[in-house]
């Protein structure tokens, strides 16, 4: 029944989309709301009911109010910039529904505003609810309020770069050579409009990309371009919690001291709890510091946090490496082909997903795994694993996965 609930509501919701969003909008990668309804678990189908009325009437008060090109679009465009997030929740407490409303900056998580509503359950004429018009068009008034205030503060070629920010983050978590191009060029030509911390925080994740994917043929100089990069945006911007949670990973995986990513996480977290990136430069740390336990429950919550992103996969990745720690190898195999699913030309989840692949026995997977492994990574063997204390696999270098003996 729950399978069948979220296909129901995600079907709904874009059928919804797709007949409220209003003439001239723009493509979602852009800028605009993004509606969602959540309920809590083992909610009644009258709540589930409460949440979609309410972001049904919130879509239509906006289509009919805003003529600027600011419409309803899918939960993926919240990896852009100066979106907002809007989110209808409904709990049921003591025989009254709560119905709590929020707006949030899609790209921060910062809560921008909220309001609680209550309504007896079970009520006639639901739609009609004088609660539930009240929460929808003060809801609507406040996206406009906030949407115009955004539209105010930017210029027309501001709009374009918010745009080019969403691709190039986009094309940067497909981890295809070209489309990783495409965002470095996107973030050093085209983003000159961006603050100088937004931009150097991207430039820093992109760079490291294209470091650790063997992609540059001065990996010195990408290797310092990346920490460079990083050093400036926090630099620029030491409370920003973007910045700073992007800073952990990046400092991280380029091989400084965890201790220098545990502490630039924690301060991501303390600025913004609702960080997916905060809690894997986070839980990365632990992990490295060997508290895999704890960092097991970092990425499980940076899962939760990114379900809706176009970098899930990068965090299931890193879900998978705490799993291998702990000998789970039944989750990190489903980790790791989750990743790779999402970004096949993702080297770290095919090389782990093959070493798995082997480990369960799976020829006919780790056959798979390693043919499209040559295509990106010509060579690769878990003998050359063994042989290169320096190779990038320290996870499957430290686990009982070392052994195994290649297809080849």
């Amino acid at each position: 029944f729950n399978d069948w609930l979220t296909f129901f509501r995600a079907e709904q919701n874009n059928k919804r989309v797709a007949s409220h969003q209003p003439r001239g909008t723009p493509p979602a990668s852009q800028f605009g709301p993004v509606l969602l309804s959540e309920v809590a678990s083992g909610s009644s189908r009258f709540e589930e009911f409460v949440a979609q009325a309410l972001l049904d009437y919130v879509d239509q008060n906006l289509t009919e109010a805003i003529d600027f090109g600011f419409g309803a679009a899918p939960a993926d465009a919240a990896v852009c910039l100066g979106g907002i997030l809007v989110r209808s929740t409904v709990i049921d407490h003591d025989g009254q529904s709560i119905l709590s409303v929020r707006l949030e900056d899609v790209a921060t998580g910062a809560r921008l505003w909220h309001s609680n509503s209550s309504m007896p359950s079970h009520t006639s004429e639901l739609e009609r609810h004088p609660e539930l018009l009240k929460a929808a068009f003060g809801t609507s008034s406040a996206v406009v309020d906030k949407m115009r205030a955004a539209n105010e503060r930017m210029q027309p070629f501001q709009a374009s770069t918010q745009a080019n920010l969403a691709r190039a983050i986009v094309d940067m978590f497909s981890f295809e050579a070209s489309r990783l191009r495409v965002a470095e060029a996107l973030l050093d030509t085209a983003m000159n409009d961006l603050s100088p911390p937004v931009r150097s925080t991207w430039q820093s994740l992109c760079y490291q990309f294209i470091y650790a994917e063997g992609l540059t043929k001065n990996p010195t100089g990408m290797r310092a371009r990346a920490l460079s990069a990083s050093e400036e945006a926090v630099y620029e911007a030491p409370d920003n919690s973007q910045t700073l949670a992007v800073a952990s990973c990046v400092r991280q995986l380029l091989g400084e001291s965890p201790d220098v990513g545990l502490a630039l996480a924690r301060r991501a977290i303390e600025l913004n709890p609702s960080n997916a990136f905060a809690y894997v430069g986070y839980g990365f740390a632990l992990l490295r510091q060997g508290a895999v336990a704890k960092a097991s429950t970092a990425f499980e919550r940076a899962e939760r946090l990114a379900a809706r992103s176009v970098y899930l996969h990068w965090v299931q990745m890193f879900s998978c490496l705490s799993a291998i720690a702990t000998q789970d190898f039944d989750l990190a195999t489903l980790r790791a082909e989750a990743s790779s699913a999402s970004a096949p030309n993702f080297r770290s989840a095919l090389r782990h997903l093959y070493a798995l692949k082997l480990y369960n026995k799976d020829q006919m997977g780790a056959q798979r795994a390693l043919s499209r492994l040559d295509l990106i990574e010509p060579g690769f063997s878990m003998e050359m694993v063994r042989s290169n204390p320096s190779y990038p696999v320290s996870i499957i270098r430290d686990s009982p996965l070392i052994v195994l003996k290649d297809l080849r």
